[in-house]
């Protein structure tokens, strides 16, 4: 399977609510984007859904993030249509 194939089963997991995956959503925008707002918000979601290694990835994310950021990131967390 084509990297490009495994992420869009990745991110369908992802959307449909599947808090590991959710989890590697995060890690992957922060590693290989470097999209911190994004990946916070997938490490946030997962949290919702009781991930527990989630706790640490977030702060250890909100560290690296400019207070924009941030608050950005947690906005589009809490919101209906974080994507």
């Amino acid at each position: 399977l084509d990297d490009s194939r495994g992420f869009a089963f990745l991110e369908k997991a992802a959307k449909q609510g599947f808090p590991r995956a959710q989890f590697a959503m995060g890690g992957y925008f922060s590693s290989h984007k470097n999209d911190l707002v994004t990946a916070y918000v997938w490490y946030a979601l997962a949290r919702k859904n009781r991930y527990k290694q989630s706790d640490q990835k977030l702060k250890d994310l909100a560290q690296q993030m400019t207070p924009e950021q941030l608050a950005e990131a947690r906005q589009r967390a809490e919101s209906n249509t974080p994507f």
